[in-house]
């Protein structure tokens, strides 16, 4: 490793080092602060939940009294649900909701001596919430009277709005009825007792004093709110017995310092690494100028010896690529036929036993398609063809183009059948479908002649030439067919 490198390095790891710091303790800071937007949210949730669920304990008391009781007086009732909600502040009054014979709700009636219809257990303190604090009579808390009293679930209704402009809802539980007095019907016994809730004082109890910024919501509807100014809010849904509420709670910031921390150590540990970095480079510039004189006499001599070895490097590309081009065909791109003649003569001098097929190709009639269509559409055809049979090939197959719209091919490793299966693969590719150039359809034709290798045909040009009898044979044939050489004694003995 160069000391340049090393130097580098060390500045890099300084700089590193500051910048994990500072990314630490703003990770740090963020963190706790997003657990304590969490706990604020959370202890907000819970305690609102508890103040809902402590007045639903309420409501059920006086409902578990008035269904053992509900022959008793009115009055009675009431001073029960007096004494067990002195200290319920939030609720603002409370109402026994009765059916008719019928199962409607019906209008108050004389408190006593029967209970009434739907007589009030804890009347409003302030004259002018009385019309509210007769449920059965507003239009807002028919739903969860219906839910309450029929269905025997707890219900909470939509917002109100209390002489004092504070928020309420109703809160309405069941009544189970556990013995008929006689003088209700069933139907009458479908009660439910119904809280006015002052959801302003509900919130300002749950939470108390001390309590960051605040905001309770029926759906776009405010319920309640406490303190001003809410920034960074948090926010949390709260499911309260058939209404989901959402509440919003001042989520709070990072401070000056702990904002500032992070750049501080930032900036200190970039510093330094500036300092270090300066001492460094400094010190190299020195050691440079002490080697500057003996690397220029090197320079000299690596140039000089670069030259030569690029002379050099570009003599073995050119002889590289005369090699290639003397063994490629420059417009198929394929092996020629010098390249195809060196492989098979190498194949048959191998000397293992191994029969090798040789097929020649001839398209036919294609001087017909140069005539009328000129040589450039027959070169793009030529190299279709090359395409064609090179798909079908395996890749210890050597392709090459023999001359014109001839082609040769040297298949390793074959037997008679496994030859004509091989040479019916290449006449279909090129058959079956037509070749297309510039929207014209050409239908290729194609003879082969084929060749095994073996006594007899053990040099090139032997096999090559019983290879172009049998070419001969496909075109005396009537073309587009493929034929297998047949030694001269073996046609006479067929003779």
């Amino acid at each position: 490793m160069s000391t340049r490198l090393v130097q580098r390095a060390i500045v890099a790891a300084l700089a590193i080092a500051a910048l994990g710091a500072a990314i630490a303790v703003h990770i740090t800071s963020t963190q706790g602060l997003h657990n304590r937007r969490v706990d604020r949210l959370q202890t907000a949730r819970h305690r609102v939940a508890d103040a809902l669920q402590r007045r639903t304990y309420f409501l059920e008391d006086l409902a578990d009294m008035v269904g053992v009781h509900d022959d008793a007086a009115a009055a009675e009732f009431s001073r029960y649900a007096h004494v067990r909600g002195r200290e319920e502040r939030a609720i603002v009054s409370v109402q026994w909701v009765r059916r008719s014979p019928r199962g409607r709700l019906v209008p108050p009636a004389a408190p006593d001596p029967n209970p009434g219809p739907t007589p009030v257990l804890i009347a409003p303190a302030v004259q002018a919430n009385s019309a509210l604090a007769d449920a059965a009579r507003e239009h807002a808390a028919a739903r969860a009277i219906r839910l309450a009293s029929l269905d025997r679930t707890v219900s909470v209704s939509a917002p109100v709005a209390l002489s004092n402009g504070h928020p309420a809802f109703y809160l309405a539980v069941p009544v189970q009825a556990r013995a008929y007095s006689g003088l209700l019907s069933k139907a009458e016994s479908q009660s439910a007792i119904v809280g006015l809730v002052d959801a302003q004082t509900l919130v300002g109890e749950a939470l108390g004093d001390g309590s960051p910024a605040f905001r309770l919501r029926d759906s776009v509807t405010p319920l309640a709110a406490i303190g001003s100014g809410l920034h960074n809010a948090v926010h949390a849904a709260l499911s309260a017995d058939g209404r989901r509420w959402t509440i919003a709670v001042e989520g709070g910031s990072l401070t000056p310092i702990q904002v500032a921390l992070p750049w501080l150590i930032l900036l200190l540990g970039f510093s330094l690494a500036t300092a270090v970095a300066v001492v460094l480079r400094n010190a190299a510039r020195r050691r440079d100028e002490a080697l500057r004189l003996a690397d220029q006499r090197l320079a000299d001599l690596t140039v000089s010896l670069q030259r030569v070895e690029l002379v050099n490097q570009q003599l073995e590309v050119a002889h590289a690529e005369a090699e290639v081009r003397s063994r490629v065909d420059a417009l198929t791109e394929i092996f020629n036929r010098r390249h195809f003649g060196e492989v098979l003569g190498k194949l048959l001098s191998d000397g293992k036993g191994a029969r090798a097929a040789v097929l020649l190709l001839d398209l036919d009639h294609f001087k017909q398609i140069n005539d009328e269509h000129g040589h450039l559409v027959g070169d793009v055809i030529l190299r279709a063809v090359a395409g064609r049979i090179g798909s079908i090939l395996r890749s210890t197959d050597c392709l090459a183009r023999w001359g014109g719209e001839e082609f040769a091919i040297l298949a390793p490793d074959m037997d008679r059948d496994t030859m004509l299966e091989l040479a019916e693969r290449a006449r279909r590719a090129l058959s079956d479908d037509p070749i297309v150039v510039d929207g014209i359809l050409f239908q290729l034709r194609v003879s082969i002649g084929a060749v095994l290798t073996g006594a007899g045909l053990d040099t090139p040009d032997a096999a090559v030439d019983a290879a172009d009898q049998a070419l001969y044979d496909a075109k005396r044939a009537g073309r587009d067919c493929v034929r297998v050489y047949v030694p001269p004694a073996s046609a006479a003995e067929r003779a």
